[in-house]
């Protein structure tokens, strides 16, 4: 965001979309699971009973740059509406008969997402599909 700054005379404006876990890509869950189970897993790997994501399709994530790119002033964050899952409810649909292998949390790995902070909410405004954060 601090890119703005130095927009100056030639207009360059900088935003962010934020949007989660983009369920298939390259650093999903999803995947690592079923390369998993493909070879034969019979447990799958929790980190803690606890742990909710929020996850996305690749098509809401381009849907939601599109919707920056037609909106953005500068300097504001665009966060999609998107529902968040117990990472146990997505290994049960994957393995349903399978295994939980509860392996702990890693160091910096938070059991909850926070799309937007309680000190954020206030320059918050809701729209139907996202909401969109902006601190002047």
């Amino acid at each position: 965001m601090a890119g703005n700054s130095y927009a100056g005379e030639h207009g360059t404006r900088f935003g962010v979309v934020r949007y989660g876990n983009v369920m298939g890509s390259r650093g999903s869950v999803i995947p690592f699971f079923i390369s998993l189970l493909d070879a034969g897993a019979t447990a799958l790997p929790i980190t803690d009973a606890r742990m909710t994501r929020f996850m996305i399709t690749l098509e809401q994530g381009v849907v939601l740059v599109w919707r920056a790119f037609d909106d953005l002033e500068g300097g504001e964050i665009y966060v999609r509406k998107i529902p968040s899952m117990k990472m146990t409810d997505l290994a049960k649909t994957l393995m349903p008969n399978g295994q939980l292998d509860h392996v702990g949390i890693r160091p910096g790995e938070k059991l909850h997402e926070q799309m937007i902070g309680p000190g954020d909410a206030s320059f918050t405004f809701e729209y139907n599909e996202y909401f969109k954060y902006f601190r002047q």
